[in-house]
């Protein structure tokens, strides 16, 4: 479940950092948030999950008087469930002035978008996502995780794990980037105690 609080100090700190992009310090300008988010595709259901959680949050921050005492307006896009689309309305949204960009549900469009950021003079806060190749080595500037990562949700497997006395492990996981980044990160977060006995993980075919 996507939770809103962390959303709407999301939008704070969206507003607090890139104001100066929009070039909207001083006249009280409404703030214009894209949200690309799956409303097709198979993730179609999480993406509706996170469009209530995102227009919670703006709702919540209206009602506030605003982000700085200015509005907050959202368009919205459906990335379709893929890269190349997720990259196409994105780039819709931010020349229209919606760029800070909220993105959502599949790790693999999430490199597709911040590749572009300086290109498209936005900001881009994942909320999602949760492949720890976007903090990693596809983390580009201007793009913000506001969640946690493949990698912390398997360290807490370790707590439970050292003191099973089972030598052998089997990793079952979706075949696309968010299940090979959590079957990877087993071995790779395990603490030395475990992998000592455990057997090297492999895909099943």
């Amino acid at each position: 479940m996507i939770q809103a609080k962390p959303l709407t100090l999301a939008l704070a700190a969206a507003l607090l950092a890139f104001s100066p992009l929009a070039a909207l310090a001083q006249n009280k300008d409404p703030v214009h948030v894209g949200l690309v988010t799956s409303k097709s595709g198979v993730f179609a259901q999480q993406g509706e999950e996170v469009l209530r959680a995102v227009q919670f949050a703006i709702d919540e921050a209206n009602a506030a008087g605003g982000v700085d005492g200015r509005k907050v307006e959202v368009q919205i896009a459906d990335d379709e469930g893929t890269p190349d689309a997720g990259r196409r309305v994105a780039e819709k949204l931010a020349p229209d002035g919606y760029n800070l960009l909220i993105r959502a549900i599949p790790s693999s469009i999430s490199p597709a978008i911040a590749q572009n950021l300086e290109r498209w003079d936005a900001a881009y806060f994942v909320v999602a996502s949760k492949s720890d190749k976007l903090t990693g080595d596809t983390c580009k500037p201007r793009s913000f995780r506001t969640n946690h990562a493949d990698a912390m949700d398997i360290a807490m497997i370790n707590v439970w794990a050292k003191d099973l006395k089972e030598k052998s492990f089997a990793v079952l996981a979706a075949d696309y980037v968010w299940g090979r980044d959590s079957g990877e990160s087993w071995p790779n977060t395990s603490s030395a105690a475990i992998l000592k006995n455990a057997s090297a993980s492999r895909p099943l075919t």
